[in-house]
Order: structure tokens, then C-alpha cells, then sequence
């Protein structure tokens, strides 16, 4: 018995040990972002306007981490130069963050959300192309779209509010417009293609550019080509859209 006790002592001491050596493995990576965002959040003092944005960006990928430690910083900051550049990185990081219910699609990533690759063989042309070291889709011709399809998990949940995000280089003077499929009867095929009233004109600024169309009345239940829920029109010049994302519609939106 007394052996049995020791060996027993010994592997709990061994679980111990082995608990508290992987909660500081789990620690660790959570310190260095800390310290990496302070990093950045310090490039914001800079004098070179390349590497503030660049920290802004840089932030705004970390959204969830970054924004407590953006806000308590804006919270004792009485410069108004330095107040601005905490404010847009906090703007950025709000963007950014995932809204609840969230779907969302770019050309290397896909969360319940799918651009329609078999839409190619009709009106749904695009080519993947590289901008600013990002793969982007490209719709190069006018009168072509891009087609989206919302995951079955997604369309289930039947939120009629919706709010559509697309991020896209504002190049040429063309127009980027959305069709989406509504549950109004009076839009084309059956409110499969309702054209929402915000169309985006584009001022050749060669910026990168985001714009949210509001869906009071979606319907996203594959009625347009391909069983896909949205489009993107292409009006003219070429459109290159790098990344899209969709979800309900809160009040705070």
C-alpha cells in the first residue's frame, strides 16, 4: 500500500508539473503580443507617416488584443496629433473585429462564405491577381460580377437585416454596384436580384477602400446564379475587391 501511495504521489506531482509548465507555454505567446502591440502602439509617435499607418494596420489586425490597450492609452493622451492616430487605429481596430454571426470570404481565407467558382462559365468571370502583396479577386471586364453564396449554417439562422462590407481598390472611374437576393417581389427573377440604392463610384485615388451596403430585407436563399445570394457589378475599368464580409444587422451598426 505504501508503495502504491508513493507512486501515486508521484504521478500527481508529475500531472502538477506538467499542468503548470504548458499554462506558461500558454502565456508566453499571449506576453509577446502585448509587448508587440505596445511596440506598435508606440509607432504611433513617429514622425514618418509611412510607419504610422503602417503600425495603424499593423494593430488593426490584432483587433481583439489591441483595443483595451489603444483605449487606456487614449484615456491619458493630451496630444492632439497623437490623439488622432489612436483614434484611427481604434477605428480600424472596430472595423476589423468579427461582428457576432459573421461570415466572411478573400481569396486566401473563407468563413461560411464562398465566391461561386462555377459562376466562371457564364457572367461571373474573375481572375486572382496580386496588389500591394495581396491576392485580390479581379473582374476585369464591364458587365460581370462576383458572385457570393452564404453558408447553409448561415442562411438558416433566416436574418433578414443584414450588413454586406466590401474592401476594393479604388481605381478608374467605373462603378461597383450590389445585386442581392431580397424578399421583395417587385425586383427582378422574384426579388432574387434587387438592386440596392448605394452604388459605389470609384475616383481612380488607387487607395484601398472599404463601403457597408445595409440589407433591410434579405432573403439569401440561392436564387441567383448558381444558387449564389449576392453579386458584385462591375461598371466599368477594372474591379478588384480583396476581401468581403456579411453579418445580422444589431442596432450599434
Amino acid at each position: 500500500m505504501k508503495i502504491k501511495n508513493q507512486v501515486l504521489k508521484g504521478l500527481l506531482g508529475l500531472l502538477a508539473f506538467t499542468s503548470c509548465v504548458l499554462a506558461q507555454q500558454q502565456d508566453m505567446p499571449k506576453a509577446v503580443a502585448a509587448g508587440q502591440i505596445k511596440e506598435w502602439i508606440a509607432q504611433l509617435d513617429g514622425s514618418d507617416y509611412a510607419k504610422r499607418n503602417a503600425a495603424v494596420l499593423a494593430l488593426a489586425n490584432q483587433p481583439n488584443n489591441a483595443l483595451p490597450l489603444l483605449e487606456q492609452e487614449l484615456k491619458t493622451e493630451t496630444d492632439s496629433n497623437r490623439r488622432w492616430w489612436l483614434k484611427a487605429a481604434i477605428q480600424e481596430c472596430e472595423e476589423k473585429r468579427t461582428k457576432p454571426g459573421e461570415i466572411s470570404a478573400s481569396p486566401t481565407d473563407s468563413k461560411g462564405l464562398q465566391v461561386c467558382e462555377a459562376c466562371k462559365g457564364g457572367d461571373g468571370l474573375f481572375v486572382i491577381v496580386e496588389r500591394d502583396g495581396v491576392r485580390c479577386w479581379e473582374i476585369p471586364k464591364k458587365g460581370f460580377y462576383l458572385y457570393f453564396s452564404a453558408s447553409d449554417e448561415f442562411r438558416k439562422k433566416a436574418a433578414t437585416a443584414l450588413e454586406i462590407q466590401v474592401e476594393y481598390l479604388d481605381i478608374g472611374t467605373g462603378t461597383i454596384g450590389l445585386d442581392y437576393d431580397s424578399t421583395d417581389p417587385r425586383a427582378a427573377v422574384g426579388g432574387a436580384y434587387e438592386n440596392h440604392s448605394t452604388v459605389i463610384h470609384c475616383t481612380n485615388s488607387g487607395q484601398w477602400r472599404k463601403t457597408r451596403f445595409h440589407l433591410p430585407n434579405a432573403r439569401f436563399r440561392g436564387s441567383e446564379n448558381v444558387q449564389t445570394d449576392f453579386r458584385f457589378g462591375n461598371g466599368g475599368d477594372d474591379m478588384i475587391i480583396r476581401a468581403v464580409r456579411v453579418w445580422p444587422s444589431r442596432a450599434d451598426d
